[in-house]
């Protein structure tokens, strides 16, 4: 199994986790249910929703993506290629920076 697959959820988190102290819920998991493959943390409160996601399909497209939702901004970040676990994390901390000044 890929790395990035066993890994995405906790590095995730890892740089995400700055949204629980803004009044976010605990993340939802959503797992891999075929090809592509498509992983997803969700963070939620009262009127906004941040997904983290990293997508592993055919011909090498493998990503991350951010999207935050509130009612008067839709803010994406990325897809930043993450061929890498390295590249993955790098992905990661710079759409969680992105997600942060956007707050």
């Amino acid at each position: 199994m890929d790395a990035r697959i066993k890994t995405f959820a906790a590095e995730a988190r890892q740089r995400f986790d700055f949204l629980l102290d803004a009044g976010f819920s605990e993340p939802l998991f959503h797992g891999p249910e075929g090809h592509p493959v498509v992983l997803t943390l969700t963070y939620a409160r009262s009127g906004a929703r941040v997904d983290v996601s990293l997508v592993l399909a055919h011909m090498g497209e493998e990503d991350v993506s951010t999207t935050l939702r509130t009612a008067t901004a839709h803010i994406e970040t990325g897809p930043t290629t993450a061929h890498t676990a390295y590249q993955m994390r790098r992905a990661l901390d710079h759409q969680a920076a992105a997600i942060r000044m956007a707050l």
